[in-house]
């Protein structure tokens, strides 16, 4: 018996598990169901020195000596146990860290344990072992447990997790009874109150597991309190819809489809149906664009499957019994991903048109340059002229702020020209005016949803998903594509993309 031990370079994704973020949730269920228990070692190394001297010291023999069904996180070392077996932890890992460290959404200064500290009671209470406990017969049933630590005894509590997970599956395996505590093992755990944080952790946990069951316990298993859970997390989306529809700019914009991510996310894990073959994930689109358009079609299928039970299931909160389900959630997500490639590409060439310096300012701000104001000039559909400026910074932090996506389609048609004859790189056999009422059709679809300017349905993610495809098929997703290629490589000239 021995556990297995893992390095972080922070715990900020645990804020996000201690929030109920699906995405989180869904890691530690992943963990849980190989490794029974899943500890947290939590230090301050700049205040727990002896300890933080001990757990780097004796890591890699901790390691050896916890094993393949206990499973504990350190922070604040430098080692790393190049274990084969770890490769599923790597990757669950690997992928929470670029969802939760490295982006804006939870980026904080320091490896987050002291905000983890702070979230579970446990301020001025460090070293500390926080224990996610899933040796029960369902391992989505997680309990919760915290011991004090110090650098003499962490490695027997350790050792103690290791015994208590050994006696409990023999007892879930013998079925003899439901096995012994914690306390018997580890004698100064105590149960951690969450305060509150436990339930939004199993609430998202009972979304998770309904997506191995078949469809019709999937139905059921819409309760009351999870279909009081979904209510409330759509109402929210229509508030911050109502909001931009009020103040129509992209920072509104991008808060909705934040928030139609998360109820996205909630609904996508009702439905096990196959993903089919999509024309549009063919192709080398940006990686945050194929988890929307995958976010979004499974959340559309579990809504085509909650329709029929839709008006009884949510007959307590106050919903007509003649009312459908709203396609508002996975419209905004699938239109967010082909709105991203056309920012990438479009919206950088023409940037690079009125010189700003690629590769370097790819979706980044670019130093002002005296005399090069970094704008175009175009005229609307009301005949009237505006300046477009392509060098605005978002709130925070050096990314570029696109200007109003109608601002910038129309700067990109008038500079291109009706048939493209001012790109390079544009072939014959597209036509860029059936391109740019696309883009036009695409964008009304998803600036309906955005801005709740009408009921949307089914019908209108059919129809957004169809016109997407096809930019595959026709041709002009390879030229989003290559655009991007074009714009990012380190010999970058204008004339790669533009005549003059």
């Amino acid at each position: 018996m021995m556990t297995m031990g893992y390095s972080l370079d922070s715990l900020h994704w645990m804020q996000a598990l201690l929030d109920g973020e699906p995405p989180a949730v869904s890691a530690l269920n992943t963990l849980t169901h190989s490794y029974r228990i899943v500890a947290f070692v939590l230090h301050d190394p700049d205040v727990n020195t002896e300890f933080h001297q001990v757990m780097r010291e004796r890591f890699s023999a901790l390691h050896r000596i916890t094993g393949r069904q206990v499973l504990f996180f350190v922070a604040g070392l430098e080692d790393r146990v190049n274990d084969p077996k770890m490769e599923t932890v790597r990757a669950v890992i690997n992928d929470l860290a670029e969802r939760y460290s490295n982006s804006g959404a939870r980026q904080q200064p320091g490896n987050g344990v002291p905000l983890v500290a702070d979230a579970v009671g446990l301020t001025g209470r460090l070293p500390a072992i926080v224990v996610a406990d899933a040796t029960d017969d369902d391992p989505m049933r997680l309990q919760w447990f915290c011991t004090p630590t110090d650098a003499a005894n962490v490695w027997w509590q350790l050792e103690g997790l290791v015994a208590y997970e050994a006696a409990r599956t023999e007892a879930r395996t013998s079925r003899s009874y439901g096995g012994p505590d914690i306390q018997l093992y580890v004698h100064e755990a105590e149960p951690l109150n969450l305060g509150g944080r436990e339930r939004k952790v199993t609430m998202s946990g009972h979304y998770l597991a309904a997506a191995s069951q078949p469809q019709s316990s999937r139905l059921k298993r819409l309760s009351t309190t999870m279909t009081n859970d979904l209510a409330a997390a759509s109402q929210r989306l229509e508030e911050v819809v109502k909001a931009a529809r009020e103040k129509p700019d992209e920072d509104e914009v991008q808060t909705v489809q934040e928030v139609a991510h998360e109820v996205n996310m909630r609904l996508r894990v009702l439905t096990s149906a196959p993903l089919p073959r999509l024309a549009f994930l063919d192709a080398d689109i940006n990686e945050e664009s194929r988890v929307n358009v995958v976010t979004a079609w499974y959340s559309k299928q579990a809504l085509d499957a909650w329709a029929p039970v839709f008006a009884a299931a949510t007959g307590p909160v106050g919903v007509s019994a003649f009312s459908q389900p709203s396609y508002t959630g996975p419209v905004v997500e699938l239109g967010s991903a082909v709105e991203r490639e056309l920012v990438l590409s479009a919206g950088q060439a023409l940037r690079a048109y009125v010189g700003v310096p690629f590769p370097q300012a790819y979706n980044r701000v670019a130093p002002d340059v005296p005399g090069q104001p970094f704008k175009l000039r175009v005229t609307g559909a009301d005949g009237r002229s505006k300046s477009v400026k392509l060098n605005n910074a978002q709130h925070s932090g050096d990314l570029w702020l696109p200007p109003q996506i109608g601002e910038l389609r129309s700067a990109f048609h008038s500079t291109a020209g009706p048939d493209g004859e001012a790109l390079t790189t544009w072939t014959s056999p597209l036509s860029m005016e059936r391109f740019i009422e696309e883009w036009d059709a695409m964008s009304k679809i998803r600036n309906d949803a955005a801005h709740a300017n009408r009921p949307i349905t089914g019908a209108d993610f059919d129809c957004l998903l169809e016109k997407m495809n096809h930019l595959k098929i026709r041709g002009d997703l390879d030229w989003i594509v290559s655009t991007k290629r074009h714009l990012q490589d380190a010999m970058f000239a204008k004339v790669q993309l533009w005549k003059s």
